[in-house]
């Protein structure tokens, strides 16, 4: 409980001290204490007696704990301190005791006590490969390498991709002793953690922009993110990385030291969530509709879209295929399997786990060739050509010694008359004589 203390007017006070004022200078005068040429030299003494004099009382009033620390910042006294932590004087500059406690209840001697133990036994934690993208692994990379400077005191503008650095004083704030503590703020905690894998920019509200995907709540992996409104009711003012389990890890405030706390309860602390990202990401993807259905025995599938070079999975209702024909930003090509007929839900995901909008791929049954009649084989025609009619004559022509057909007559010896020998006939396909008969040609 603070004492109450009856105050003066304001004008009576001034006239009071004014009356003083003069009455010591001309009685230093009068008794030779005080040339006139030293006249001014002995109002400052004066006046440097009177702030001595005002510090000494808020020193009693303080409990005797006021001590100034050389090179501590100038500024008001610290929000959330004990009211005697600072003096505030007329014409002195206030100054924080390293001994009072501050905003998070550590004094600023406990924290480089605390620094200097973990500075000694610190042991870095492993690195996993690092990937052109976020990967599961550098995600809990970034979480154990946070974790292990659980117990460093916070340090406001403390921290880089290395390790704890000395912070900023930064008076009004609770961060008036900052810049004699070694250790972390929140944005210096989150640029370590992601150190081995990629520069982040020491502060919070720009670390939002550390990848393009923004995971909601209920996707949040380890290695994630996670901003709070913090001490800016419109802006971003407080980032912690989450460690998986609802869990978080961050660095809260001057006075406290790097902790795990439950994603609920920085929610309730910390003001406004405003959302979470996973660094090292890219956009998520999107799909057109697809065009032509695919047979029911499975076949090729060609998927158009953006932001599809990311894409490391085709998701065919429980089915996930990851190998691919082509593969580009704007296209892939990929083999479905089989699946009954009607429509299934088709998305795809990257490999840091954004998943598109699903789209409707239809399956139909196969259209079967019905079979064409058998056609029936024609008989070879006969292209025989025509027997010359008989008693002609074709000069020139040698014939094939074959039995020529006879007339059902008796033979008659042959003519030894010249003129009217002729060839031998060349039988033909119509003759049905019979040669049983034993006729022979005639002349």
């Amino acid at each position: 409980m603070r004492e109450r203390r009856v105050r003066l007017p304001a004008r009576s006070a001034r006239l009071t001290s004014s009356i003083a004022f003069f009455v010591v200078i001309i009685s230093a005068i009068a008794g030779g204490a005080v040339s006139s040429g030293n006249l001014s030299s002995a109002v400052k003494g004066l006046k440097a007696a009177q702030q001595h004099r005002a510090l000494a009382s808020a020193s009693r009033s303080s409990g005797g704990s006021i001590l100034s620390t050389p090179g501590a910042p100038a500024g008001a006294q610290q929000a959330g301190a004990p009211a005697a932590a600072a003096v505030a004087a007329p014409g002195t500059t206030p100054t924080m005791s390293m001994d009072a406690p501050i905003q998070g209840g550590l004094t600023a001697h406990q924290e480089q006590a605390l620094s200097a133990k973990l500075l000694r036994t610190h042991q870095s934690a492993g690195v996993a490969p690092r990937s052109a993208s976020w990967t599961p692994a550098m995600g809990r990379s970034a979480v154990a390498r946070a974790r292990s400077w659980l117990g460093m005191p916070y340090s406001w503008a403390g921290g880089s991709a290395t390790g704890p650095t000395l912070g900023r004083c930064d008076p009004g704030t609770g961060g008036d002793l900052d810049c004699h503590v070694v250790g972390f703020d929140c944005s210096g905690l989150m640029t370590y953690a992601w150190g081995a894998y990629v520069a982040l920019p020491h502060l919070a509200d720009s670390q939002r922009f550390a990848g393009a995907f923004h995971p909601a709540v209920n996707q949040l992996l380890p290695g994630d993110l996670v901003f709070f409104a913090g001490y800016l009711p419109d802006g971003t003012g407080h980032v912690a990385i989450y460690a998986g389990k609802g869990m978080v890890i961050e660095a809260p405030d001057s006075g406290s030291v790097v902790r795990t706390a439950a994603l609920s309860e920085v929610m309730a602390a910390d003001g406004a969530y405003r959302g979470a990202v996973r660094p090292m990401t890219g956009q998520t993807p999107t799909l057109s509709p697809v065009g032509a259905p695919v047979s029911t025995a499975g076949g090729k599938v060609t998927l158009r879209g953006t932001h599809l070079d990311g894409v490391d999975a085709v998701h065919l209702g429980s089915v996930t295929v990851r190998r691919f024909l082509q593969h580009s930003d704007s296209a892939i090509v990929f083999r479905a399997p089989a699946h009954k007929r009607g429509l299934t839900a088709l998305a795809v995901s990257t490999s840091w786990k954004a998943q598109s909008a699903p789209v409707a791929l239809g399956y139909v049954q196969p259209h079967r060739a019905t079979p064409a009649a058998p056609v029936a084989k024609s008989a070879p025609s006969s292209h025989a050509a025509p027997a010359p009619t008989s008693g002609s004559t074709t000069s020139g022509t040698k014939s094939s010694p074959t039995v020529p057909s006879s007339p059902t007559t008796a033979p008659s010896t042959p003519s030894t008359d010249p003129s009217t020998s002729s060839a031998p006939e060349t039988p033909s396909n119509t003759s049905a004589q019979s040669t049983a008969s034993g006729s022979s040609p005639t002349g």
